[in-house]
């Protein structure tokens, strides 16, 4: 018989509540632990048909979906997934492979539910694990430093890196850069 590429559930949190759904599966990951995620907007599909929907977050824990709990959901600059940016999760112990049904895809899930017009979230271009800010630290850099963003790709290396870290990639232009005030 063949294998089931998304988790198989079922209960009161299933799929058919939603208008739709962003499965994400983690290899390679034992909760409990902080997982920070970079989710990319493609460009140009932010919508304005009117208000962004509600986007809820859940963990799969023997085959029922859970919502993870607000002081669970560390930190969220993409603003339910508006915009580009971070979202931090304080996975839960309780998360597990789920029962044997799921358990041959050896993964952990997410799930963003998404209630009201789903047509009003921006395409997601990438999703992208063990995310971190930069931030610029200024050594009398020129002023006009802060005139263009910094092209994706420019960033490729840290001022002191970890031996946990074995590379690192700056998918998007930076943002937010600005003179100091005199």
């Amino acid at each position: 018989s063949l294998g089931n590429l998304f988790p198989q559930f079922k209960g009161p949190l299933s799929s058919s509540l939603f208008e739709g759904q962003l499965l994400i599966g983690l290899a390679g990951v034992e909760a409990p632990q902080q997982l920070a995620l970079f989710f990319q907007i493609l460009d140009g599909s932010n919508t304005e048909f009117g208000p962004p929907p509600t986007v809820t977050w859940s963990y799969l824990q023997k085959d029922n979906w859970k919502i993870f709990p607000k002081d669970e959901l560390m930190a969220d600059s993409t603003y339910s997934l508006q915009n580009k940016g971070i979202i931090i999760f304080d996975l839960p112990s309780d998360m597990d492979l789920g029962t044997e049904q799921n358990q041959e895809l050896n993964l952990l899930w997410l799930r963003a539910s998404i209630t009201g017009t789903a047509i009003n979230l921006p395409r997601i271009a990438a999703i992208s694990p063990n995310a971190v800010t930069a931030t610029f630290s200024d050594q009398d850099n020129s002023p006009e430093h802060y005139t263009q963003p910094l092209p994706a790709g420019t960033i490729s290396k840290m001022v002191s890196k970890p031996a946990q870290i074995s590379t690192l990639s700056q998918p998007v232009a930076t943002t937010g850069a600005r003179q100091t005030e005199l």
